[in-house]
């Protein structure tokens, strides 16, 4: 056996595992997600009316817009107010409430507005799509969870932050590299068959039945004449809308909007996620850099990349060279030169031959792990996409990795919604 095979708890091979493993692991964060997005459906009702005519319809719901508001017109540190503000975006301007009140008493409930900000959060972004991913996990295979009525939280509105509580630790148990299965979906989405086997030496024996339940297709045969080199060197990775692909989007969902480093990508997408889940815990996890510092490990002794000849060695190696994205042309199953555009003064050409075989066979490591990616483009059937370095640099700089990564995805590849 090998060493995956060997790991407590950890049976790649049982699809009653994999069952297990989506009822604990992917339950959470449906039930949990469900339940905020239908807290959200439930607040938003009100956007547009007044406090007055919030506390007739419902009083139990004032307390979220104006709960830990002081007589100063700010947020307390722990407001419930500013809590739902981060979450939904659904607010009571706090000043004009204190004035209000101040002026004429309850009467002035009438004259302050619920008002909605016209940017989506990018907290909310995240639970709308960790609830569809998710959802679709449990549907296709057939496992039911439970959900926490909105009616307990709008009662006892505390729980709102046990509910948050469970989505931060769900999220993070749910994560790699803490988790092995998901780690095992990271691994098989864009890896060679060589690779794999010799990764998950069981894999063999159960790939059939585990590549029906999780939903794993080619996306690469190379063309060779030998049938037994197509088949060891087909790249595999995920059917769109199944569950590994799900699974691995909500990987790539979670790196995108728990990365907290890069200045300007956390002002846009992540800032609203840290300071949500600074309510229940002082210092949330980046998923992303705490993946890419277990990487950066596992690849610290790997010297295959001086296997590669020297004139295509700098395009291929991990790094950031300008950018990390290059297309690999291809003449059979041979690479004939390796294309790095970035504008016309900087577009380069590595020319030489080399076995693409071969390279997939010295990439296997950083490969399974994600560090790097080949993958079809959407422009040449004779060429591939080779995107390098995802987790490496300093903190910041991966944290823009993965932004750029998306994008290239999202512009270049064929079927990016394999990814993203």
């Amino acid at each position: 056996m090998g060493y995956y095979e060997e790991i407590p708890g950890f049976e790649y091979w049982n699809v009653e595992a994999w069952k297990k493993y989506i009822r604990d692991y992917i339950g959470p964060i449906y039930s949990t997600t469900k339940t905020l997005l239908e807290l959200k459906d439930y607040l938003e009702r009100y956007v547009g009316k007044s406090l007055k005519a919030v506390k007739e319809d419902d009083e139990r719901v004032l307390k979220f817009f104006v709960g830990g508001i002081n007589e100063s017109g700010n947020y307390t540190e722990r407001s419930l107010a500013k809590l739902i503000r981060l979450m939904y975006g659904i607010y009571v301007e706090p000043t004009e409430f204190v004035s209000a009140v101040e002026a004429v008493g309850e009467e002035g409930l009438e004259g302050v507005e619920v008002l909605k900000e016209k940017e989506e959060s990018g907290f909310l972004k995240l639970i709308e799509k960790l609830n569809d991913l998710s959802s679709g996990v449990l549907e296709k295979s057939g496992t039911k969870v439970e959900v926490t009525p909105t009616s307990e939280i709008l009662t006892s509105p505390n729980k709102l932050l046990d509910v948050l509580k469970e989505l931060y630790e769900a999220s993070v148990s749910f994560s790699v590299p803490y988790n092995p299965y998901t780690f095992f979906i990271l691994t098989t989405n864009d890896a060679h068959w060589r690779a794999l086997k010799s990764m998950y030496t069981k894999l063999p024996e159960v790939f059939e039945k585990l590549s029906d339940l999780l939903g794993l297709e080619p996306i690469f045969i190379p063309p060779v004449d030998s049938e037994k080199l197509r088949k060891e060197y087909t790249i595999w990775s995920h059917k769109i809308g199944g569950i590994a692909n799900r699974i691995y989007k909500m990987q790539t969902t979670l790196w995108v909007y728990f990365s907290f480093h890069d200045y300007w990508y956390f002002r846009k997408v992540a800032e609203r996620t840290l300071e949500v889940f600074k309510f229940i815990t002082p210092s949330p996890e980046d998923l992303l850099i705490t993946y890419a510092k277990t990487v950066k490990e596992a690849l610290k002794d790997w010297q295959e990349i001086e296997k590669v000849p020297n004139e295509f060695k700098e395009a291929i190696k991990p790094g950031r060279i300008g950018t990390n994205y290059y297309i690999l042309i291809l003449r059979g199953s041979i690479i004939t030169k390796i294309h790095y555009e970035a504008g016309s003064r900087n577009s380069r050409d590595y020319k030489g031959e080399f076995s693409l075989l071969r390279l997939l066979d010295i990439l296997a490591p950083p490969l399974l792990l994600g560090n790097v990616k080949i993958m079809p483009t959407n422009k040449n059937p004779n060429a591939l996409i080779y995107y390098k370095g995802i987790f490496e640099g300093g903190d910041e700089e991966i944290s823009s990795n993965i932004y750029y990564f998306s994008w290239v995805v999202s512009n270049n590849v064929k079927d990016p919604e394999r990814w993203f």
